[in-house]
């Protein structure tokens, strides 16, 4: 993650505009990559949300991306 990037939450309908950061993850021990954009305004709990359902996340990697979005 870009450590000039400091993730804030806030009000607003989320996925409008730019994306504020693009983070890469690593999902299966590393052998596929994949790409999130988190947008001005989406709170963390729901990215985290969004990743769970979307690649059947543990709770474990639930903890640690949002701490890397928090971070």
């Amino acid at each position: 993650m870009n450590d000039s990037f400091s993730f804030q939450e806030g009000p607003g309908d989320g996925k409008l505009g730019e994306p504020l950061c693009i983070m890469e993850i690593e999902l299966d021990g590393g052998k596929t990559k994949e790409y999130i954009k988190i947008y001005r305004g989406q709170k963390a709990h729901e990215v985290v949300e969004d990743c769970r359902q979307k690649y059947d996340l543990s709770e474990r990697a639930q903890m640690i991306l949002f701490e890397q979005i928090t971070s």
